[in-house]
């Protein structure tokens, strides 16, 4: 009886947090960019940061890149932080549907894709999965939203096929296109 109120007692207040990350971000004017990537999302992510910061105020959040930090990102330290311009999260992949959930929740003006390699080799042992789960974040975009995607890799690109929003491959200068 007393593990069950335990648990009840967490899903509740998970379900409370959720509702307040929700609510502060539908309330949110701040621009919001998703990183994700096999490799370089923390890199991606901080560098991302640390030039917005010139435009404006910014939360960047990196390195810990699950729901649960997304979900306490939204409904506590943006509320701490004040007015905030823009916020970067990294989101990683741990298991099918993580980022599709976090995406959902981030709901992204910008998605930023830097990789796709055989991460995590035991729950998505293929290239094309590991690619659909990072797909999930492109696929959030707001309809006016932008895809920053790496022209150097072939899967990552594919990405840019049924996407809603305006895109812009990135590759090395040499052959870097935008549409």
């Amino acid at each position: 009886m007393k593990i069950r109120q335990q648990k009840s007692r967490y899903d509740l207040g998970w379900r409370l947090r959720l509702y307040l990350a929700k609510r502060a971000r539908a309330r949110s004017k701040a621009i919001f960019i998703g990183v994700t990537g096999s490799s370089g999302k923390t890199t991606a992510g901080s560098l991302l940061g640390h030039i917005l910061a010139g435009q404006g105020s910014v939360h960047t959040q990196v390195l810990a890149n699950t729901m649960k930090v997304l979900v306490r990102t939204l409904y506590k330290r943006l509320r701490k932080a004040g007015k905030v311009d823009y916020v970067v999260f990294e989101a990683g992949a741990s298991d099918f549907g993580t980022i599709s959930a976090m995406a959902q929740m981030l709901k992204p003006s910008v998605a930023v894709v830097t990789m796709i390699r055989l991460e995590h080799f035991g729950k998505f042992r293929t290239l094309e999965a590991v690619a659909g789960e990072k797909r999930a974040l492109v696929g959030a975009l707001q309809p006016d939203g932008l895809a920053v995607l790496n022209c150097d890799d072939p899967l990552v690109i594919g990405m840019a096929s049924g996407a809603n929003a305006g895109l812009r491959p990135s590759a090395s200068p040499a052959r870097q296109t935008t549409a």
